[in-house]
C-alpha cells in the first residue's frame, strides 16, 4: 500500500506507447478487430505464397527450356543406327526426311546440364510445399508483431506491478480493437483497485487518528476518577466532600459512556447503507423545519428554513437527511448568538443542505479540524460536545455520495453545508 499512495503527488507513470497514429495500411489493420485482422493477414499472405509458388515454377520452367534448348538431339532409326546427331535448336528448325521409318529422338545432355535440370525440378517441387509453409509463418508473425505484442507487453507490465503493490500509473494503450477493449477494462479494473486502496489507507488513517483522540480525551476523567478513588479510599473525608467526590466521579463516568456511544455509532456508520426513497422536497423541508423549530426552542434561538422548488421530487434517505440536520442545527446552536437558518435545494440534481449561525464563525483551526473525530476546541467537555456530531455527518454524506463543507459566511457567523450527491 505504500507505494500505491505514496507516489500520489508525483508525476503518474504510463504504461504503454499512448495513442497510435499509422498511416495507410498500418492505419487500416490497426482498427480491424483481432478476428478480422487475422483473417486479412491469411488472406494476404496466401495470395503472396500463391505468387511466389506460381513465380518459381515459371523460373524453373524457363530456366529447364533454356537447357533442354542448348542440349544434343540423338535421332535412330527402327534398326537402331544413328542417323542424325545435332543441337535441339537445329533440330526444331530442321525438317528430317525419313520415307515412312518410325524414328526416335533422345534428348542428350551434358552431366552439368543434367544437374542444373535436377536442381530446377527439385527447386520447383520444394517452392510448391515451402513457399505457403513460410509465408502462414510470416502472416502469424506480422499477426502477433501488429497486433498482439504491444498490448500483452502493456498487460505485462502492468500486471508485474500491482502485484508489488504499485498501482500509480496508467495503462495507455489507445486502439479500437478488442486488445485496446481489454487494456482499457484493465486501466478501470487498476484505478478501482488504487481507489480501494486508498480507501481503505484513509479509513486506517482515521482509525489511528480516533484512537489517539480518544486516548488523549479519556486520559483526563481516568486522573480525575483515580484521584478521587485515592481520596475515597482515605476514609477521612467529610460526608459533603464525598457527595461532591462521587458527583465528580459520576459525571467523569458519563463523559466515557458517552465515549463508547459515540464510537459505537461510528461503527455502524461504517455498515450504513443509504435508502433512498421518492419523496417532495417540500415534504422533506417541512419535516426539518418542525425539528429545527424545537432544537431552537429549547436553546432559545430563533429559527427558520427556506427550500427552493418545493414541488420537487427527490430521491434521498430522510433518516440520513435529519440526522445530518440534527447534527448540523446542534453545532450552529451552541455558537449562535440568537438565530440559525436552514436552507434546502435540489439545483444541479444534487440535494444539499445548508445551515448557517450568527455567531462569531469558525477558528482558522475549527475550519481544519470541526470535522475530525473527538475534536472540539472545549477541551475540558464540561459543554458535553464530543466533537462526533460533524464527523459522523460527514460520513453519513460521504455514504451518500455526497461530501461536508465547512466555511465562514461572508455576513458573518459558521456555514455548514451538506451535499448528498445526486438526487435525481
Amino acid at each position: 500500500m505504500g507505494k500505491a499512495v505514496g507516489k500520489g503527488l508525483g508525476v503518474r507513470a504510463r504504461v504503454g506507447k499512448g495513442q497510435r497514429r499509422p498511416g495507410g495500411w498500418a492505419r487500416w489493420m490497426a482498427r480491424l478487430p483481432l478476428k478480422r485482422a487475422l483473417f486479412a493477414y491469411v488472406l494476404l499472405f496466401t495470395l503472396a505464397a500463391v505468387a511466389l509458388v506460381i513465380g518459381t515454377c515459371l523460373l524453373c520452367e524457363l530456366g529447364k527450356d533454356n537447357l533442354i534448348a542448348g542440349g544434343w538431339v540423338r535421332v535412330t532409326g527402327e534398326d537402331g543406327r544413328i542417323m542424325l546427331r545435332t543441337y535441339k535448336g537445329f533440330m526444331d528448325a530442321t525438317a528430317l526426311s525419313t520415307d515412312g521409318e518410325e524414328l526416335h529422338y533422345e534428348l542428350v545432355m551434358s552431366a552439368d546440364m543434367d544437374a542444373r535440370y535436377q536442381m530446377l525440378s527439385t527447386i520447383e517441387g520444394f517452392g510448391i510445399f515451402v513457399w505457403p509453409l513460410v509465408c502462414m509463418v510470416l502472416a502469424a508473425r506480422a499477426f502477433y508483431r501488429r497486433k498482439l505484442r504491444e498490448p500483452l507487453n502493456v498487460l505485462r507490465t502492468a500486471a508485474l506491478r500491482i502485484g508489488e503493490n504499485d498501482l500509480d500509473f496508467s495503462i495507455d494503450y489507445d486502439a479500437p480493437d478488442e486488445m485496446g477493449r481489454l487494456c482499457a477494462d484493465f486501466e478501470r479494473m487498476r484505478a478501482r483497485v488504487l481507489e480501494h486502496e486508498r480507501a481503505l489507507w484513509r479509513e486506517m488513517e482515521e482509525r489511528r487518528r480516533q484512537t489517539a483522540a480518544l486516548s488523549h480525551d479519556l486520559r483526563t476523567p481516568l486522573t480525575v476518577l483515580r484521584g478521587e478513588a485515592e481520596l475515597l479510599e482515605g476514609g477521612t473525608l467529610p460526608p459533603e466532600r464525598v457527595r461532591r467526590t462521587a458527583e465528580t466521579m459520576r459525571g467523569h463516568i458519563l463523559r466515557m459512556e458517552r465515549y463508547v456511544a459515540g464510537l459505537n455509532e461510528m461503527r455502524r456508520l461504517e455498515d450504513m447503507q443509504p435508502r433512498r426513497e421518492r419523496m417532495a422536497l417540500g415534504a422533506l423541508a417541512e419535516s426539518l423545519r418542525e425539528t429545527g423549530a424545537l432544537l431552537a426552542a429549547q436553546a432559545g434561538r430563533a429559527f427558520a428554513l427556506h427550500a427552493d422548488e418545493a414541488l420537487a421530487v427527490v430521491q434521498a434517505d430522510e433518516q440520513l437527511v435529519e440526522r445530518v440536520f440534527d447534527n448540523a442545527m446542534q453545532n450552529a446552536l451552541r455558537y449562535a448568538s440568537s438565530r440559525v437558518e436552514a436552507h434546502l435545494t435540489a439545483a444541479g440534481g444534487r440535494l444539499v443542505l445548508t445551515v448557517r449561525d450568527d455567531g462569531c464563525g469558525f477558528s482558522q483551526q475549527a475550519l481544519t479540524h470541526a470535522a475530525d473525530p473527538f475534536w472540539s476546541e472545549d477541551k475540558t467537555g464540561a459543554k458535553g460536545h464530543l466533537g462526533l456530531g460533524l464527523n459522523i455527518a460527514r460520513g453519513i454524506c460521504a455514504r451518500c455520495g455526497g461530501t461536508l463543507t465547512l466555511e465562514n459566511d461572508a455576513r458573518g457567523g459558521a456555514c455548514v453545508s451538506a451535499d448528498f450527491g445526486a438526487c435525481g
